[in-house]
């Protein structure tokens, strides 16, 4: 129980120090903040954060000197900022907002568009004869390798490569198709 009560006393102890270093050094604490970081709303997080570290410093009511350890904690807090800053690369990044994205879902003339492309595609494809179709459906539909297009219609493989070849050629030559 003496335990608890000393360590509330000690708490409220410590509240009333930082209460007296806000009251005393907040104005020059921020001026050194904003002399070394631009940005006035980092500097105000930093300066909250520079108070609740010594709120929670279980020396400091022994310390001689708060002001300095107002300082010196408020340079390692510049310190770290720095840091994360630089390795977040912060002053590259743009807001989300900002951002022009793509939609995920393609506009109706795009639809349009692709479903016209695979429509003459599918009646391009349906012109060629047998065995170069085969091959090549079995190529690009079925993940074939050319080795296995040839053993399945029982060609060699450069004959097989050819076959695929000739009908990739004949459906990129189709206006609008992809490469």
């Amino acid at each position: 129980m003496r335990d608890a009560s000393a360590a509330q006393l000690s708490r409220a102890h410590r509240a009333e120090v930082v209460r007296a270093l806000f009251e005393e050094h907040d104005d020059d604490l921020r001026r050194y903040l904003r002399r070394n970081i631009r940005d006035g709303e980092d500097a105000a997080d930093i300066a909250q954060d520079v108070y609740l570290r010594l709120a929670r410093y279980d020396g400091l009511e022994h310390v001689d000197y708060a002001r300095a350890l107002l300082f010196r904690t408020a340079a390692n807090l510049l310190r770290d900022h720095a840091r994360r800053r630089k390795s977040r690369h912060k002053d590259r990044h743009c807001p989300l907002e900002s951002l022009a994205l793509a939609a995920a879902t393609p506009s109706p003339e795009e639809l349009i568009d692709s479903r016209q492309i695979v429509s003459s595609l599918i009646d391009m494809i349906a012109t060629i004869d047998g065995r170069r179709r085969h091959a090549f459906l079995l190529h690009r539909l079925e993940g074939l390798t050319h080795r296995e297009v040839a053993t399945a219609i029982g060609v060699s493989v450069s004959t097989a490569r050819r076959y695929i070849d000739t009908v990739h050629s004949f459906c990129m030559s189709l206006p609008g198709a992809m490469p």
